[in-house]
């Protein structure tokens, strides 16, 4: 039996549906207030720089680290949030097709 014809396939499929649109929604209710932090942290840790450091060049650089790690912040989000929508399903796929592999090896040889 083909793979995408078999039982646990379709219920996988199902779930992976159910679990993709709520954690999609969860995902974008939460993401405005997440770069809002970010970028609170960042206006923050910018005015320490401009207070901390009286000469231009040592400012900017400051500043440049400050801008570096906020587009990490931001892409460390963007990677969480995606490993939360896409992670279990993906697991759950890979269980089946374990469990598929192992149960074609055992009736193999029998």
């Amino acid at each position: 039996m083909p793979l995408v014809r078999s039982l646990a396939f379709m219920i996988w499929a199902g779930c992976f549906a159910v679990w993709i649109v709520a954690a999609a929604i969860f995902v974008l209710s939460t993401w405005e207030s997440s770069t809002r932090e970010i970028h609170e942290v960042f206006e923050e840790r910018e005015r320490r720089c401009v207070s901390r450091y009286s000469e231009p060049r040592a400012r900017e650089r400051c500043l440049a680290i400050m801008e570096l790690e906020r587009f990490q912040s931001r892409s460390i989000a963007m990677f969480n949030r995606t490993m939360l929508v896409l992670g279990p399903p993906l697991l759950g796929f890979g269980a089946v097709l374990f469990v598929r592999r192992r149960n074609s090896r055992t009736s193999k040889g029998k």
